[in-house]
């Protein structure tokens, strides 16, 4: 009894932990191991958005979930977030500033909130949007953020984690002060006055994998006065803005690395290493596309440090300058650089291959960012946008238009870069018909199979193909075929388009029902071709099985009495059949009577039959016994021999 009743008390507890339930407050809850508190209630403006989310939060216990389900909450200012909470919404929720406090952010998230995670909102902030205060392991993660003043504020905290956020329109993207381990990654950091801004001691960033473009001052911005940021990287990211350089440094550092951005049409430099900037180590600088930026003598990196005379060489790897010559390079003085250069080369006609390589060994540079290169066919108005990726990319020109001679293609940065195409390397249009049996020899009722196979042996696409003329006029039994369409009725085969080396094969099977030789020429037309295939040769025999039984009725008779003699023939082929049939008595039997008259001649003492195919026929004799003796009855059919006996008493 007492197992059974702490069962039924267990059971009981498990239903009420998953119960919804209606609290005091008016929000609900669903209580379990962790609780989500769902917030789906109407606008309740000011004060009561405040009151009511405030209270949910307070009321929360670490590690639970608060569920935003509403559409749109305004006048918030300044949620304390003080605990471990997961704060998300499954339906973007749109939070707005209150006017009223303009200064303070939406979200405030203090130290007893570290582990927080905010996700899946709209944001339209003042002032700010989130702050991350002495806390740590945040996670803002999936929301899209406007703000006047900051979007994102980190202050003094460690292992935030900022991923697959849009913030647009707002003072700053982000901001990192005094915080160390920060990953800011996959966001979309744009139309912003400022992009990423980390100032103060804030060390062991990871900027990767983002686009941080259209701001009107710096993209990324790390400034200590000199003093210690260490171990910065800035990886994979697409830089372009309006008012300053794309990369600026003014602190020291023992590592840092930029490696593998798109850093272009920044107004000032795209890297930019202010007076404050001091290495214990060369820089890590190598694989960055680095082009258009237009600051001072149009460096695309420049350090403003010590005078030429005293400055150490800065020494960085391989980046793309939009130049093979190393003269055009357009970086501050006293700084070594490997070159990556744009190479085309040819893979077959029409097809061609581009690709990053460095100047000196011609290895290929698969960490480069990916990115569009415009290739042009002889002049402007023939080009496409290639899409380069893990360092290569391919540009197919096989359906444009080339003249007779002198055709080249090229790409154009600061230089050109041009290959120029051979004339026996233009691609043409070229076509090939194929027809064959699968067995060239058969006899009537058996089914044999025509495969046409039709192949673009040429580089451009062919359009419109109509195929005739490929089978004897038979019926068919069924066909298939991989590309277009055929039909049954009149034996086209249309194929709308073949690709360069695409093949189409119809496979036509038939059953002949008269036997001969039948001779085909398939014909191709289309697409300003008129082709025809080899001969093919089918021979249809006809297909006859005879069988014939010879047999008298009684191998006694007497004399002056009759016997009867038969043969039954039986055609079990598929065609029609002429039958010889003789049946010859020796002396002292006389023929009395046969049937099938009008086939017999008395003359040849012959039957001629024609036995239609799966019929038989039975021919008959009568014979009369004119004198004693053992007598032959002779039979010949198709000039098979038998003889039957038959005794005259």
């Amino acid at each position: 009894m007492f197992k059974i009743k702490t069962k039924k008390i267990i059971l009981l507890g498990a239903i009420f932990s998953i119960l919804l339930i209606s609290s005091p407050l008016g929000f609900n809850t669903i209580y379990g191991a962790n609780n989500t508190w769902i917030i789906d209630v109407e606008d309740k403006g000011m004060p009561g958005n405040m009151e009511y989310i405030q209270g949910i939060i307070d009321n929360a216990s670490s590690g639970d979930t608060i569920l935003f389900k509403g559409s749109e909450y305004t006048h918030l200012a300044n949620i304390i977030v003080n605990k471990t909470l997961n704060i998300v919404s499954d339906v973007g929720t749109v939070l707005n500033s209150c006017n009223n406090h303009p200064e303070e952010p939406i979200f405030r998230i203090l130290s007893g909130g570290s582990g927080t995670k905010i996700e899946g909102f709209n944001i339209n902030a003042k002032e700010a949007g989130i702050i991350i205060d002495n806390a740590t392991n945040v996670k803002i993660g999936s929301n899209n953020i406007t703000a006047e003043g900051i979007a994102i504020t980190i202050l003094d905290s460690l292992n935030t984690v900022i991923t697959n956020n849009r913030i647009n329109n707002s003072g700053t993207g982000i901001s990192s002060n005094n915080s160390n381990n920060t990953v800011i990654k996959n966001n979309t950091i744009t139309n912003n006055d400022e992009g990423i801004i980390s100032t103060g001691n804030t060390n062991n960033t990871e900027i990767s994998y983002n686009n941080i473009s259209n701001n009107n001052g710096f993209g990324v911005y790390f400034n200590n006065n000199g003093e210690l940021q260490d171990n910065i990287k800035v990886l994979y990211n697409y830089i372009e803005n309006q008012g300053q350089s794309g990369v600026y440094i003014n602190s020291s550092y023992n590592i840092l690395s930029i490696i593998s951005n798109m850093i272009t049409n920044n107004q000032k430099n795209g890297i930019y290493m202010d007076s404050g900037t001091n290495t214990s180590g060369q820089p890590t600088i190598e694989y960055n596309y680095l082009l258009y930026n237009t600051g001072f003598n149009t460096f695309q990196i420049q350090r403003v440090q010590t005078d030429d005379q005293h400055r150490a060489v800065l020494v960085i790897g391989y980046n793309f300058y939009g130049t093979n010559d190393r003269s055009g390079v357009s970086v501050c003085s006293k700084t070594t650089t490997g070159i990556i250069l744009i190479k085309l080369s040819e893979i077959s006609k029409g097809i061609f291959q581009i690709a990053y390589t460095t100047n000196d060994t011609g290895k290929i540079i698969k960490e480069m960012i990916p990115n569009y290169v415009k290739v042009n066919l002889n002049n402007n108005s023939q080009y496409q946008y290639v899409l380069i990726k893990n360092g290569t990319g391919i540009a197919d020109f096989r359906e444009y238009n080339y003249s007779s001679t002198g055709n080249e293609i090229y790409t154009y940065f600061l230089t050109k870069t041009a290959l120029s195409i051979n004339d026996n390397n233009i691609p043409q249009k070229s076509i090939s018909i194929n027809s064959k049996i699968s067995s060239p020899t058969i006899k009537t009722g058996q089914t044999t199979k025509y495969t046409i196979t039709v192949s673009n042996i040429g580089q451009k696409i062919i359009k419109s193909i109509n195929i005739k003329n490929m089978i004897p006029n038979f019926a068919i039994k069924s066909f298939n075929t991989n590309i277009g369409s055929f039909n049954k009725n009149n034996k086209i085969w249309t194929v709308n388009s073949l690709k360069a080396n695409e093949k189409a094969i119809l496979n036509v099977y038939i059953t002949p029902n008269k036997a001969g030789t039948f001779k085909n020429t398939a014909t191709l037309t289309g697409d300003s071709f008129n082709k025809k295939s080899s001969l093919t040769s089918l021979k249809v025999n006809p297909a006859v099985e005879v069988k014939n039984s010879n047999k008298i009725n009684t191998k006694k008779i007497r004399k002056n009495k009759y016997v009867t003699a038969y043969t039954t023939i039986k055609n079990y082929g598929t065609s029609s059949k002429n039958i010889k049939v003789r049946i010859s008595p020796s002396k002292g039997l006389k023929t009395y009577n046969v049937n099938y008259k009008t086939k017999y001649s008395k003359k040849t003492n012959k039957w001629i039959v024609k036995l239609p195919a799966k019929k038989s026929v039975t021919l008959k004799m009568k014979l009369k016994g004119t004198s004693k003796g053992t007598k032959k009855v002779a039979f010949n059919v198709n000039g098979k021999k038998q003889n039957k006996y038959v005794k005259v008493v």
